[in-house]
């Protein structure tokens, strides 16, 4: 994070080198790149380094985004690496300031990595803070640049997990409870239960998790890993006063589509509108529905960098208003083009998070 502020300084200094213009720069980045932009966003560290915001399939709330107990990882992560002396915060600092390379990769992290290795809301110390506060509490406060935002999400996100799915079924199927999202805590075992319950339900019925029904693990990462962050911040916005937000759900499928594994379901998966926006070796290849939708695609970002908007008044797309409280809209990006009320499956969420959000703090020890 401290590296992409140090490059917007450099890029305001320099930008107009390239024939660019300092006082309108859009930040844009996909999945862990769209996290990024949303912490950039809301840090006092980059105000004023950008004008507009793109961010595709990946938020600021997500518990894969900021670390909710970093000590505790760090703890964690040593002992995985045979160092036990993990409760004395000094000899812990000691074995991460010396242990090697290989020491330090000598583990794989795979599983781990979206929560071991994200950024974490910082003590000052001396140096930069990028996150004083957790992105919940700058959100809730309403201090932060409220600059226009293109927001979105794919229908099928959790396919970012099918790669883990052999590894996770049986595992899910005997203990839910385990991979309910990190950032929930609950007050005692019976409750988490209780909502392991209510969860299980919800997304399951009476099924199992396994390859006849696939679509179900999809959905539940899905919600939780992507579409319930980005819910939530958006409300969270609106509520601090935000009024320059555009948010989308992409549904889009065509003969190019991946299938889910195991189905015939073509899948809109994690990033897939990405590979719309930018170029490709087959560029001119493909279906005339594939071609059209990259067009549409690539209109409505550089309509956005240019006005602030995907769809400015007089321009040949579907009107896109911004997202209101009083018009909680979205655009749905599908084989046609249209404005829909922003009623998803998602928001199961919104009671258990009232209830149960841990939300990420400064690291505290006593020395």
């Amino acid at each position: 994070m401290k590296d992409q502020v140090a490059f917007l300084r450099w890029l305001q200094k320099n930008i107009a080198s390239f024939g660019g213009n300092p006082n309108d720069v859009t930040i844009y980045g996909n999945s862990a790149g769209s996290r990024s932009a949303d912490l950039l966003m809301i840090s006092k560290a980059s105000s004023g380094l950008f004008k507009k915001m793109i961010g595709d399939s990946g938020g600021s709330l997500s518990a894969q985004t900021v670390q909710v107990n970093p000590l505790q990882n760090a703890k964690l992560f040593a002992e995985m690496l045979k160092f036990d002396d993990v409760d004395d915060i000094n000899a812990l600092e000691n074995f991460y300031l010396n242990a090697s390379y290989e020491v330090l990769t000598s583990i794989d992290t795979t599983l781990l990595k979206d929560y071991l290795f994200t950024p974490c809301v910082e003590r000052d110390v001396g140096d930069e803070v990028v996150l004083d506060k957790s992105p919940f509490e700058i959100l809730k406060s309403g201090e932060y640049a409220q600059v226009p935002m293109l927001y979105g999400f794919t229908e099928m996100e959790g396919t970012y997990r099918l790669p883990i799915f052999q590894d996770w079924k049986e595992e899910m199927n005997r203990n839910f409870s385990a991979f309910l999202p990190v950032d929930l805590q609950f007050p005692s075992e019976n409750e988490r239960e209780e909502t392991t319950t209510n969860v299980v339900e919800y997304y399951l019925g009476k099924d199992k998790i396994s390859e006849e029904n696939i679509l179900l693990f999809v959905n539940y990462f899905t919600d939780t890993m992507y579409v319930h962050p980005m819910l939530r911040a958006i409300q969270l916005h609106l509520e601090a006063g935000h009024k320059n937000i555009y948010s989308y759900e992409y549904s889009f499928t065509s003969a190019e589509s991946a299938k889910i594994d195991y189905t015939d379901i073509p899948a809109t998966s994690h990033s897939s509108q990405t590979t719309m926006f930018f170029d490709s070796e087959n560029e001119h290849e493909g279906s005339d529905e594939y071609k059209e939708m990259k067009r549409i695609i690539r209109e409505m970002y550089t309509n956005f960098a240019i006005f602030g908007e995907p769809c400015p008044h007089g321009n040949s797309l579907p009107h896109w208003p911004s997202i209101t409280k009083e018009n909680m809209q979205i655009m749905s990006l599908n084989q046609t083009l249209e404005m829909k009320p922003l009623q998803h499956r998602a928001t199961f969420w919104d009671d258990v998070y009232a209830k149960y959000y841990k939300n990420p703090s400064i690291p505290t020890v006593s020395v």
